[in-house]
């Protein structure tokens, strides 16, 4: 298989772009949290399991349900990685035998921007949300820029569609198989 993993931290455009290539390129789309939740309790979220049952158990979750996706045959996929994906290894190196990781790498400031426009999220101290923002973000854009083959750095556009367009033309050439990318 030669999927599409795109990888970013939360609000870097993973849902939306992935979305987009995938309807231009004629591919199936998949949020890779959904098959996370087919591996959890009904009734219980995402970020309920994960408080509950804890990070290694979460990540293992991940990673089996993608394994039993990627396992059998299906057409070629983008798919939008969760914005944690990045603390779980063993996940990315997995997917990195199905096609390739990209990296939609956002401004730091850009994203938490982008972050608080919603609300204070739980992951975030509330006594210092930008101090705590800054650390995951240092921490994750590492993890990203060495587990990912393609890094792209999000232009500044006025809407996600043209960010969407300007990375389709970044990514043709993986569609077509020439693999060969403008970056």
């Amino acid at each position: 298989m030669d999927d599409l993993f795109l990888c970013g931290l939360k609000h870097s455009g993973k849902t939306y772009i992935g979305q987009y290539l995938a309807v231009c390129w004629g591919w199936k789309w998949i949020d890779a949290d959904d098959l996370t939740k087919t591996g959890i309790p009904e009734g219980m979220t995402i970020r309920s399991f994960y408080k509950a049952q804890g990070a290694a158990t979460f990540q293992n979750v991940e990673r089996t349900q993608m394994s039993a996706f990627l396992s059998v045959s299906h057409p070629r996929t983008v798919v939008s990685m969760g914005g944690g994906a990045a603390d779980n290894q063993g996940l990315l190196e997995l997917c990195r035998l199905y096609g390739a990781l990209v990296y939609l790498y956002v401004p730091e400031d850009v994203l938490f921007r982008r972050i608080l426009a919603d609300g204070l999220p739980p992951f975030l101290d509330p006594d210092d949300p930008k101090g705590s923002f800054h650390r995951l973000f240092f921490r994750r854009n590492a993890l990203y820029g060495k587990a990912c083959q393609i890094v792209l750095h999000l232009p500044d556009s006025p809407t996600v569609q043209q960010t969407a367009a300007w990375c389709g033309e970044r990514l043709e050439g993986y569609k077509d198989g020439t693999q060969q990318f403008r970056i």
